[in-house]
């Protein structure tokens, strides 16, 4: 497996991911290079289309997207944050987000970390987990944190 880099360290980066296996497979772009989506700024790929060429240069082995733990990374203009939303699998242990931090060159300060059924993977088996909410000061204010959290953060 290895690592789709499209931007130069230092930069937050907006992007999508994967856990495989203990590795990480990426793909990320510039702030500038994103969609804008309502409010947010996202990549422009999706997770399906970018496993499928993946799975085509056999840079990741051959099971659909939804085998692994997946996640995405948005950043929200009006409010100045970033948006980890992934499986529980991966949000539940405090070493892969801090991890995400680092690839991705997010400010911990600014990120906010959140649930998704939709990036639940398929094969394993899912423990209940306390989600911790570690929030900075000025997050308690966002208008779309109190959003996301009316709605446990599935939206």
């Amino acid at each position: 497996m290895e690592k789709e880099n499209s931007v130069q360290k230092g930069a937050p980066r907006l992007g999508i991911f994967w856990y495989a296996e203990s590795e990480w497979i990426t793909i990320d772009i510039k702030l500038q290079d994103g969609k804008t989506y309502g409010d947010n700024v996202i990549t422009p790929v999706d997770h399906f289309s970018q496993w499928e060429k993946l799975r085509g240069e056999k840079k990741v082995p051959d099971v659909e997207y939804e085998h692994y733990p997946r996640g995405r990374i948005k950043y929200n203009k009006p409010d100045r944050i970033w948006t980890v939303t992934a499986d529980e699998d991966i949000i539940g242990r405090l070493e892969l987000r801090e991890k995400i931090l680092e690839i991705f060159y997010l400010p911990k300060e600014y990120t906010i970390f959140f649930t998704d059924e939709h990036y639940q993977n398929e094969v394993y088996e899912k423990p209940k987990i306390e989600i911790e909410r570690e929030l900075p000061d000025w997050a308690r204010k966002s208008a779309l944190l109190r959003r996301l959290l009316e709605g446990g953060g599935k939206k």
